[in-house]
């Protein structure tokens, strides 16, 4: 997103290869919807929305990195056992991880 609102913005990459592009066609050559892409190239400074302010822009993930990388092990761990999981197994991962059960996750009778 950050890299087609900079070649809009300033005239340059995806931009150029037409001499007189639309936003409509700008947006479908770059791959995002024309209303979704308006509000970050708006013309008028002060109305236009910056890439990564709106929902979900925060940047902060839910789970830290440690908690991300032992569901990671877990999932991968169970996935070369070949045990039959799936993504019902990976929800109750996350379920039990975000109440801090490490030990149920461990136990190899789920």
């Amino acid at each position: 997103m950050q890299t087609a609102v900079d070649d809009w913005l300033e005239k340059k990459g995806v931009y150029l290869e037409e001499p007189q592009m639309s936003l409509k066609i700008f947006a479908a050559k770059v791959g995002i919807p024309y209303k979704t892409l308006k509000p970050y190239v708006c013309q008028d400074v002060s109305k236009r929305k910056q890439v990564g302010s709106g929902v979900g822009g925060s940047g902060k993930s839910l789970v830290n990195e440690d908690t991300s990388q032992f569901m990671s092990d877990v999932l991968r761990r169970r996935d070369r056992a070949n045990d039959g999981k799936d993504r019902t197994y990976t929800g109750r991962v996350k379920s039990h991880v975000s109440n801090s059960s490490y030990m149920h996750l461990a136990c190899p009778c789920m």
